[in-house]
């Protein structure tokens, strides 16, 4: 597999922007680029960065890392070199209590640029955070909040197995992970490609979040893995189960609960499941 290159990425970006015809005033979304051959988390790397007073758009990337983590505070691990583990450092201008909007927009952006290599196979969002293919994830996304009252700022951090095979998989995980190369016919995929799309998609929804989030949230919930179906979640440990009928102005569930009249919105969850 070829290494990660920041010339490579950038100029994926760019074929990315020209084709997403964005406005060129817009500044793009990793128009700075750190590559680590190890590090221990590219988003604790990007918080690092955002307190020093580095600019919105910073994206940090690593062939591998020694303390990766998920949702829920869950370890993402990933063979050095096949996939992409990056974060990118926002400073968003609307309203803190929207911020949690970007999770959706960043699972949105990870979905549009995925598709290319999935072929016929639809790459579907399972709230809040998950792409899936084959009823199977293919990527997460971990938004922090971070900084000061005063100063806050966001990283958004993406995996995405790119290359993996199912036998690198861990075996404990192995019939939940799929990879873009088992979607592409066992095909290895072009990272550097691949990340420039991503950042390309995440720029243009970025740019849209504050005034067009209604337009993001129809095309999210277009992709829904839930949508429509019966599941199970979890609040402070305790399970529920309801019909997911909708989602919020933010992206919250809309949660039609057994025996009761109207939904309720459900704005976190530890893990949420699908029934059917």
């Amino acid at each position: 597999m070829a290494p990660l290159s920041a010339s490579a990425i950038a100029g994926a970006l760019a074929a990315g922007l020209r084709s997403l015809r964005l406005d060129p005033e817009i500044i793009p979304l990793g128009n700075q680029l750190e590559i680590h051959e190890s590090i221990g988390s590219t988003n604790d790397r990007a918080d690092a960065l955002g307190v020093e007073g580095a600019p919105a758009g910073c994206a940090v990337f690593a062939e591998t890392q020694t303390s990766g983590r998920g949702r829920g505070g869950n370890r993402w691990s990933a063979p050095p070199g096949q996939n992409l583990t990056f974060s990118v450092l926002l400073r968003p201008d609307w309203p803190v209590n929207q911020w949690p909007r970007f999770a959706h927009a960043a699972g949105l952006a990870v979905a549009r640029a995925a598709q290319a290599w999935a072929g016929n196979c639809p790459v579907q969002l399972k709230w809040p955070n998950d792409v899936h293919a084959r009823d199977r994830k293919l990527a997460g996304v971990l938004l922090e909040l971070k900084g000061t009252r005063n100063s806050p700022h966001l990283v958004v951090g993406i995996g995405i197995n790119v290359n993996s095979l199912p036998e690198n998989f861990p075996p404990d995980l192995f019939h939940t992970l799929t990879s873009l190369r088992s979607l592409n016919d066992g095909k290895p995929v072009d990272r550097n490609h691949l990340a420039g799309a991503v950042l390309a998609e995440l720029t243009a929804l970025h740019a849209r979040c504050a005034t067009g989030f209604p337009e993001i949230l129809e095309e999210v919930a277009g992709r829904s893995l839930l949508l429509g179906h019966p599941i199970r979640f979890s609040q402070q440990g305790r399970w529920r189960e309801g019909l997911l009928v909708g989602f919020g102005e933010n992206g919250e569930m809309r949660v039609k609960i057994a025996g009761t009249q109207e939904p309720e919105t459900v704005s976190a969850a530890e893990t949420v499941r699908r029934l059917d």
